[in-house]
């Protein structure tokens, strides 16, 4: 769009607009998080924070603390040559920075030696923060689950940690979803080839890696690939006309289109907590979805021995 005449205009303002609201809810939160340094609360006085820091503790941990902003917010560091050639990696990769980010996030919430590095009151500061996004993930969650939602905990499903309302599946972790997932899958899918498990229902660590990659391609390099394969990541046969249509409709226009053409007029309503960042998709559960590992093992053993076409 930024090569359209009259339409660049717009889109430049549009995204002018979101850079700065975003950067400058970043500036709010970080005067929320340093102004409990210097005045430790009682809870971050629990996780070891200190009253009475120097000027270098107080500068050492007031930068941990924005790159603890910026990794929330999905601006990854991917080192200075990195952050240089990012745009050319934008090409290939969606969004490599938010992918960066997303890993830095994992790693300052689930990694105990990413805590013992950090300076002592970020330290605290961010491990409050972490709690907080946890807890209010996990009542969603739940209130979700309470009004009549289908909450998947399987992280072999696409559905899982999403929230169902018939078709319409909804992520609220931010980008989270995906990494967590492709981690839980690899991990049992090391474990499996550790212990010389026969039972193993998931799909292979070439195939984890593989739709992992594929899932984190440039909507171009989708296409290319979609034209190359034959198929697209949902495993439809590719088209050129729905491939040009997706390229040139925005995401969250995209996601009402098929809402709509899923579910009418109640489905695009449905999805319209797309336009606000939540993640939307609308497709009909799988039916009679296994439940014992012996009927997930008798599946896979029935899907193995399909033709391609079949399968798919």
């Amino acid at each position: 769009l930024e090569y359209v005449p009259v339409v660049k205009q717009i889109a430049g303002f549009s995204e002018r607009t979101f850079v700065s609201f975003l950067d400058s809810q970043r500036m709010n939160m970080y005067d929320v998080m340093t102004d409990g340094l210097a005045n430790p609360s009682r809870v971050s006085r629990l996780l070891g924070a200190k009253g009475g820091m120097s000027r270098s503790e107080l500068a050492a941990d007031s930068k941990r603390i924005a790159k603890a902003i910026n990794s929330a917010t999905g601006r990854g560091n991917l080192g200075e040559k990195g952050n240089q050639i990012a745009p050319v990696l934008n090409i290939v990769m969606f969004s490599p920075r938010l992918l960066k980010s997303r890993v830095e996030l994992l790693n300052n919430m689930f990694n105990p030696v990413a805590w013992k590095n950090m300076p002592r009151n970020s330290r605290a500061q961010i491990l409050q923060d972490n709690v907080k996004f946890m807890a209010a993930t996990v009542a969603v969650l739940s209130l979700a689950k309470a009004a009549g939602a289908t909450v998947s905990l399987d992280p072999e499903e696409a559905d899982f940690l999403k929230i169902r309302f018939g078709n319409t599946t909804y992520d609220t972790l931010t980008g989270l979803q995906q990494p967590i997932r492709f981690l839980l899958n690899m991990g049992d899918a090391v474990r499996a080839d550790i212990t010389g498990d026969e039972t193993y229902t998931g799909r292979s660590k070439s195939e984890l890696v593989g739709r992992f990659a594929r899932s984190k391609l440039s909507p171009t390099a989708g296409a290319a690939t979609d034209y190359i394969t034959g198929s697209d990541f949902a495993g439809r046969k590719f088209s050129a006309k729905r491939t040009v249509i997706d390229l040139a409709t925005p995401l969250p226009a995209g996601d009402i289109v098929e809402a709509f053409q899923e579910e009418g007029l109640i489905g695009a309503a449905k999805a319209t907590p797309t336009l606000v960042g939540i993640g939307v998709g609308t497709y009909p559960p799988p039916p009679e979805k296994p439940k014992t590992k012996a009927e997930k093992l008798a599946r896979k053993i029935v899907r193995d021995k399909m033709p391609d076409d079949a399968r798919t």
